[in-house]
């Protein structure tokens, strides 16, 4: 299984990751590692704000989530000065360029999950890509926010204070990735209640995954996440 997270804010008007944006990704992350059982995993962090991949790394598990963490912490976005136009071709580009090397892999997976809001400049104008090989089966978990994040009874710090320690998700019944012991994982925050932000034309993560015959699955709850992560795990979808 590959999952490619998209580092982006849930909020489409907000330019920085806030911290509860990095407990929900991270704390999807993990979700989805542990609820979908696969040989091995890939990971892929990439940004489509700053047009780049920004950590990858194969035979991912919990014990990895703490850097993939800290790569979301460290994520400066709004730095790219480009023109609207060029923006969106670059973002495509960078689309493009994930799915070529995914889909030529040498241990290709058979399941392939984007993970995160849209954030992308649109879709239009999305061109050839490289063909899915037998067997492969794209998806797209689209984040969508359902209220505003940051109400009067949902401060971001309060939503990113959900489990202090540790700072990511543990499975309950697991020891893997926890120190040894066995740590209560956190639930997915309330911050699931994902964008109500409708675009108003496709995204480019979205546009992409149509072209592979790939599967659009909209998260507004924590409800639909869990939908989600048992269709992609039913066979025959």
């Amino acid at each position: 299984m590959t999952i490619f997270l998209h580092a982006a804010p849930l909020h489409p008007k907000m330019s920085n990751l806030q911290a509860s944006d990095v407990v929900m990704l991270t704390s999807s992350l993990a979700a989805l590692r542990e609820e979908l059982p696969a040989r091995a995993v890939r990971l892929v962090i990439f940004s489509l704000e700053q047009q780049k991949e920004l950590y990858r790394i194969d035979g991912f598990n919990s014990r990895d989530l703490e850097r993939a963490t800290h790569v979301l912490d460290e994520l400066q976005l709004g730095l790219v000065d480009y023109g609207l136009l060029q923006r969106s071709k670059a973002q495509r580009e960078l689309l493009r360029t994930l799915i070529h090397r995914e889909v030529n892999e040498a241990a290709r997976a058979d399941e392939v999950i984007f993970l995160g809001p849209d954030g992308s400049e649109g879709g239009a104008g999305v061109s050839a890509l490289d063909a899915p090989a037998p067997g492969q089966h794209f998806f797209y978990l689209q984040y969508r926010l359902s209220q505003p994040p940051f109400g009067a009874n949902r401060p971001a710090r309060r939503m990113a204070e959900v489990d202090p320690s540790p700072p990511f998700p543990c499975q309950a019944s697991s020891t893997d990735g926890c120190g040894g012991s066995t740590v209560s994982r956190a639930p997915l925050p309330s911050a699931v209640e994902l964008p109500s932000n409708t675009p108003s034309a496709p995204d480019a993560i979205a546009a992409v995954v149509r072209k592979l015959k790939g599967k659009i699955l909209a998260v507004r709850t924590a409800g639909d996440f869990s939908k989600a992560v048992d269709r992609i795990g039913r066979p025959g979808r």
